[in-house]
């Protein structure tokens, strides 16, 4: 396999941060590093409460090197703040690669937004382009694309407009969803000494869901599962009540509805193994949720050995079958209450399931997908 003697991977984000992106870079960075690529992330230096290192924060086997260049720190400051941070990016990592023209190295990127990558494409070196949702066409999309020596996309949907909208050659494109630590979320958890730490009820079912509070998620679906479903325990883990209640527009004050907000990534499998039903939700009423997303949580579930519902959006089933999740009809709260039922009620069928689902995680490790990047 031949690998470049050094990539900088390019992410306007905050690094490191509890958040999934965050997390994706961080993975995807170690799998390349551990395959033995010099990868050397650059991103925005801003404010950040958390202090240590991307390898003690997300528990990784190597240290990644972080390069930060200055930008004006105006995120905070709405869509016009964002833009002139955006753009500060943008002119700072192309003076730092300037500075560095004599050198020989190759770039990767990723669409943390829809503008701060464009600069990439007037570096003149090869680069690799990370695409998460389909895009229309556009003079500064069509440069990159038709310049960047390969794109990764996370689902074979996006690949298909890709191809079609800008007329690319489907062999440029790979496919390859989020992937997973397999070692980390197959671990053994005391699920009773874990539950009691939390005061989470040992005799009732617990139903999990794991990520953030966006309005595209199909958060609304909870309202009547809640209520029809009064004896099992639903956890919500990187939400906190009044962030559900903003985006529902509606009061949670149901005793089984348990928030416990943001918590350590570290921690995340003990949560999900201390679980009955893990979710993963969308809707079909946003674009992003229905055809595009590869949702991160998905893939962590997959090793843990505990059943997954699923919505069944076309995007959820680009990735997994139903012999590997139990899914539901996208916003249906009677199909999502009906599946829930179904599977602590069928205990032998929901074990069998889950199984699937563990040996499956295979194909989606880290690894696999760092490797298929690097040797193309």
């Amino acid at each position: 396999m031949e690998i470049n003697p050094k990539i900088y991977y390019i992410a306007h984000c905050r690094f490191p941060s509890e958040r999934a992106h965050a997390v994706q870079i961080a993975k995807m960075v170690e799998a390349m590093r551990l395959l033995g690529a010099d990868v050397e992330l650059v991103v925005p230096k801003r404010k950040n409460k958390i202090t240590k290192t991307a390898k003690d924060f997300y528990g990784l086997k190597t240290e990644i090197p972080v390069h930060y260049v200055k930008v004006f720190d105006l995120y905070r400051f709405g869509r016009v703040g964002y833009l002139l941070s955006g753009i500060s990016f943008i002119i700072s990592y192309l003076l730092f690669f300037h500075s560095r023209k004599s050198e020989r190295f190759s770039l990767y990127t990723i669409d943390m937004d829809q503008f701060s990558f464009i600069g990439v494409s007037f570096l003149g070196v090869p680069f690799t382009m990370e695409v998460h949702d389909a895009k229309k066409y556009g003079w500064f999309f069509n440069r990159m694309f038709v310049r960047a020596q390969k794109i990764l996309t996370i689902n074979n949907i996006i690949k298909k407009e890709l191809v079609e909208n800008f007329k690319l050659p489907p062999e440029k494109i790979l496919v390859h969803p989020n992937g997973i630590d397999i070692e980390l979320f197959s671990q053994e958890v005391d699920k009773g000494a874990w539950r009691t730490r939390w005061n989470i009820e040992l005799d009732k079912p617990l139903i999990l869901y794991v990520g953030k509070c966006y309005d595209w998620k199909g958060l609304d679906i909870f309202d009547e599962a809640l209520k029809a479903l009064p004896d099992a325990n639903f956890a919500f883990v990187g939400c906190t009540k009044e962030e559900v209640e903003k985006v529902t527009g509606k009061k949670s004050d149901y005793h089984n509805a348990l928030y416990f907000g943001q918590q350590p990534y570290a921690d995340m499998p003990k949560w999900m193994k201390s679980a009955d039903i893990l979710l993963v939700i969308g809707t079909k009423k946003n674009e992003y949720s229905y055809l595009h997303t590869s949702p991160m949580k998905l893939f962590e579930y997959l090793p843990t050995g505990v059943p997954i519902l699923a919505v069944g959006t076309p995007a959820v089933k680009d990735q997994v079958t139903e012999s590997e999740v139990f899914f539901y009809e996208p916003d249906d709260a009677k199909s999502f209450i009906s599946q829930i039922r179904k599977i602590l009620d069928d205990k032998t069928l929901a074990q069998k399931v889950a199984v699937n689902a563990k040996i499956s995680a295979q194909k989606f490790s880290w690894m696999v997908r760092a490797r298929s990047v690097l040797s193309r």
